[in-house]
This record gives structure tokens, sequence and C-alpha cells, in this order.
């Protein structure tokens, strides 16, 4: 009977090292997509996109 309690102990303790791993995973995907959307705010503000072409660049920089 206590090794069955111990060798339950070792699952629920394997499981739990399991979730924090995948909860830090999560979490470094999360800071990057933070990082992306904050770059694309930034962007977007400006009115000016990373895509656009010479024509727009200098429509933009006209109208400025």
């Amino acid at each position: 009977m206590i090794n069955e309690l111990k060798e339950k102990e070792k699952e629920v303790e394997k499981f739990e090292n399991e979730i924090k791993q995948r909860h830090l995973r999560i979490a470094k995907k999360q800071h990057k997509v933070d990082t992306l959307n904050k770059i694309w705010a930034e962007l977007s503000k400006n009115g000016e996109d990373e895509n656009s072409g010479p024509l727009e660049a200098k429509k933009n920089n006209i109208l400025k």
C-alpha cells in the first residue's frame, strides 16, 4: 500500500512538472505574440506598413 502511494506521488509529480513546462512554453509564445503586436501597433499608428511599396511611402512622406 505504501508503494502504491509512492507510485501515485511520483506520477502526480511527473504531471505537475509537465504542466509547468507547458505553461512556460505558452508564456514564451505569448511574449513573442505581445512583442509582435506592439511592433504592428507602432507601424499602424504611423500609417506605414512594412509591406507598403515605394509609392505608398512617397505618398505618406508627402502627406506628413
